[in-house]
C-alpha cells in the first residue's frame, strides 16, 4: 500500500511538472509574439519620424529662404511687392 501511494505521489509531481513545463513553454510563445510585435510597431515609428523630420527639415530651408529674402516697403494695398524699374521715369 505505500509502494502505490508513493508511486502516486510521484505521478501527481511528474504531471504538474510537465503542466508547469508547457505553461511556461506558452508563455514564452506569447512573449515572443508580443516582442516581434513590438519591433513592428518601433520599426513603423522609426520610420514616420524620419518622414516627419525630413518634412520639418524641408519646411525650415523653406522658412529660412522666405526670412533671408529682402522685403520690400509696404504700399498702399496689404501685399508686398518689389519695385518693377529702380529708375525715375523722368530720367528715361
Amino acid at each position: 500500500m505505500e509502494f502505490r501511494k508513493t508511486i502516486t505521489r510521484y505521478v501527481t509531481v511528474a504531471r504538474k511538472r510537465l503542466q508547469l513545463i508547457e505553461r511556461l513553454r506558452e508563455s514564452d510563445r506569447r512573449k515572443d509574439e508580443a516582442l516581434e510585435e513590438l519591433l513592428v510597431v518601433n520599426s513603423e515609428l522609426d520610420r514616420r519620424v524620419l518622414d516627419r523630420t525630413r518634412i520639418a527639415d524641408k519646411r525650415a530651408t523653406q522658412l529660412r529662404a522666405l526670412a533671408s529674402e529682402p522685403r520690400w516697403p509696404r504700399t498702399g494695398s496689404s501685399r508686398i511687392s518689389p519695385p518693377i524699374c529702380t529708375i525715375p521715369w523722368r530720367s528715361i
